[in-house]
Formats: C-alpha cells, sequence, structure tokens
C-alpha cells in the first residue's frame, strides 16, 4: 500500500464492492506505528511495537488467530480455520536493504510450524527472478529460488502481460503467491489486476477451491506447478493481496 492512505482507502472500496474473504498487505498506512484507515468491524492482525510493514486483514466472520511467537513488524502469520479448511496464511515483506539469508531463517521457522498442514504466503519479495515471470534474475531471487525448492514450496504467480510493480523506477515482478504441497493444489485463478491501487504495486487476486481436479503436473526450474480442470466444486473462500 506504499504506507498511501490513499491506497487505504481504495482498498476498503474494493471490499465492500467485491466477494472478498481476506487481505495480505504489505506496506500498510499506519499512524504511530499502527495500522489505521482500515475498517474497524474488520481483524486486523500485526505484531510488535516497531514500524509495520505487514499485516493480515480478515474481512468476513472467519476464525483466525495470530501466531506470535512466529510474528514481527514485517512478518504476520495467522492460522485461518473456515470450515473444514485449516491452513497457515502469512503476510511477509523483505527489506531489500536485508540479507535476504536472514529473512529465509524466519520463512523456515515458519514452515517448521507449519509441517505440510498448509501454508500460503503472500510476500514482497524484493527479489527477482525469471522463475516468476521477471526479465532478469538477480542474487536476492537465485538465493530465493534456491530456498523454496529445496523446501518444496510453489510459486502460484502466472504469466502477465503485467508487471506486480511499476514506478518511475522501472517495472519488476517482486510480489510473490507462495503455498506448500497442501495449498498449491488448491489455488485458482491467480491473476494480477489492472484495476488502480493508487500504490506502485498492483493488487494480486486468487481463489482457494476446495476440490479440484489435477490433469497435469510438471516441473520448471525446479518448482511445481498444477493446472486443472473447468467444472470442479468451487469453495467460497477468496483472497487478495494488496502493496
Amino acid at each position: 500500500m506504499k504506507h498511501s492512505k490513499t491506497a487505504t482507502d481504495n482498498c476498503n472500496q474494493l471490499t465492500k464492492e467485491t466477494d472478498l474473504d481476506k487481505a495480505f498487505i504489505q506496506e500498510p498506512y499506519i499512524y504511530q506505528n499502527q495500522v489505521t484507515g482500515i475498517f474497524r468491524n474488520y481483524k486486523i492482525f500485526t505484531c510488535r511495537n516497531g514500524r509495520k510493514r505487514a499485516a493480515v486483514v480478515v474481512v468476513k466472520q472467519i476464525d483466525a488467530l495470530l501466531i506470535g511467537q512466529l510474528s514481527e513488524e514485517d512478518i504476520v502469520v495467522v492460522v485461518i480455520i473456515q470450515g473444514n479448511l485449516k491452513f497457515i496464511a502469512t503476510s511477509i515483506y523483505l527489506d531489500i536493504e536485508n540479507e535476504i539469508a536472514v529473512d529465509l531463517n524466519k520463512i523456515e521457522n515458519i514452515l517448521r510450524f507449519a509441517k505440510g498442514r498448509g501454508l500460503l504466503v503472500a510476500m514482497d519479495s524484493n527479489a527477482r527472478s525469471k522463475t516468476w515471470y521477471d526479465v532478469i534474475t538477480n542474487r536476492r531471487g537465485r538465493l530465493l529460488e534456491e530456498f523454496l525448492i529445496s523446501n518444496q514450496l510453489h510459486i502460484a504467480n502466472e504469466g502477465s502481460t503485467l508487471t506486480t510493480f511499476e514506478s518511475n523506477r522501472g517495472t519488476s515482478n517482486i510480489d510473490l503467491t507462495i503455498a506448500d504441497n497442501t495449498i498449491v493444489t488448491l489455488i485458482n485463478t491467480w491473476q494480477c489486476n489492472e484495476q488502480e491501487s493508487f500504490s506502485d504495486h498492483r493488487y494480486i487476486t486468487f481463489r482457494i477451491e476446495k476440490h479440484k481436479v489435477i490433469t497435469n503436473d510438471y516441473n520448471y526450474h525446479g518448482i511445481k506447478y498444477i493446472t486443472s480442470e473447468e467444472g470442479f466444486k468451487r469453495f467460497d473462500d477468496n483472497f487478495i493481496k494488496i502493496n
């Protein structure tokens, strides 16, 4: 959200107009180190007392619990329980000024907690790689690639004519939707949206579906992608990641 009130107001309007369940936010609008501007009837999950750059917002009446021992200003880990679906949802901001290996160690702790029970990560990675449809691969991107492969994590991003980040500094695909073996098979209709976000990052939307028929399973740069048939039963559970 670029810490912008305008971007926050626009997000609020989006949640009113669409059937969204949850929002994964990086760089939220803050006042005195607290996320502000979000509708008060939404559950806002953040952690610690410093300048917050990550949040998870639950729009509807869904059971959610913050995992404080794994969360901090730039990482928010929440257990989501919705019907018979239970998984760990994480919003992460990776500071480009930080050594990425340190942040990857924190994500590894989240993986140990999840233990394959279902993990979804919405991340501003500040890392570039052709694996997630950028035009270059930089050092941060290579290290993140290796981490994802070694931990059997999968990138849900799909190719698009739009980039997830666009400013006067240039364009790139640095915003990632990552899932473990359990959740990746349920992700559908991932999209980088044309709708104005009033930020230098675009809205990313996708759906979690309870039942999918797997028709193809292949590897690209060591990372698994899944495709599926139309006509499977939809699970009424929408997600949006906002930068």
